[in-house]
């Protein structure tokens, strides 16, 4: 895709070429607020399918194009830590201070599944193991603000014991 994503401050996200560091074009998000400033943007990630996710300080989870068009826009209800694309893009795993981990839908950005990690405290950073290990299951890597790491190992959906914590 030959582009970055970068996020400010002001709310603003910018659009470069990779290669020639070029500015293509710039959008701002809209905001959840009623003071009407641009909240600050927090995280973002983008896909090779040209999807990028942006979550803003005030709490707002927006799903654009990298042409700047939006596809869909929720309250995340939390400040998050961290947020990851998978699945070719068509899968967003985010975590924050309400001590979940929320595997969503990118396009609609609805829940598909929850892991709750209240025990451990706010989730801080997020990891999944490369795409090019496949076909070795992919594995996420949970940092927690306890300082643990919970790795899940097969998909949040079953109903078996899928995680083990490992405390430094």
């Amino acid at each position: 895709m030959d582009v970055a994503a970068s996020g400010s401050q002001s709310g603003l996200l910018c659009v470069h070429s990779l290669r020639r560091g070029e500015f293509i074009h710039s959008f701002r998000p809209p905001t959840l607020s009623r003071h009407g400033t641009s909240p600050a943007v927090s995280k973002l990630a983008l896909a090779t399918t040209g999807t990028l996710v942006v979550s803003m300080e005030d709490g707002g989870l927006h799903t654009f194009t990298i042409n700047g068009v939006r596809l869909c826009s929720v309250d995340a209800g939390e400040q998050l830590h961290d947020i990851k694309l998978c699945s070719n893009g068509e899968m967003l795993v985010t975590g924050g201070d309400r001590c979940q981990v929320l595997i969503r839908t990118t396009v609609d950005l609805q829940v598909c599944a929850m892991l709750d990690l209240s025990s451990h405290g706010p989730i801080r950073c997020l990891a999944l193991t490369p795409d090019d290990l496949n076909p070795v299951p992919q594995f996420l890597f949970i940092g927690s603000e306890d300082g643990s790491i919970t790795v899940v190992d097969q998909d949040p959906l079953n109903q078996q014991k899928d995680s083990g914590t490992i405390s430094f």
